[in-house]
């Protein structure tokens, strides 16, 4: 009788047990999907950080072409 229901106890264990293991190898997964997530955060920071850099010499640029443009205008003009 209390060997039957120390049976049912350590076969209940070892379906937690089993389930824990389940549980761990999902938390496994999430965490390197995660990772790979963070990975690809930090690159995406990377190059947007790398794009505003540019930015600003890209303004200045445009307005340069755009003083030129109207300076090549008013030569048209004027000539």
């Amino acid at each position: 009788m209390v060997g039957d229901k120390l049976d049912v106890i350590l076969e209940k264990l070892n379906n937690m047990d089993q389930r824990f293991d389940q549980i761990d190898k999902r938390f496994d997964e999430v965490n390197k999907r995660l990772e790979r997530i963070e990975d690809r955060v930090d690159t995406i920071a990377e190059q947007t950080a790398f794009a505003s850099e540019l930015q600003s010499p890209v303004s200045s640029l445009q307005k340069r072409m755009d003083d030129l443009e109207t300076d090549v205008k008013l030569l048209k003009k004027v000539l």
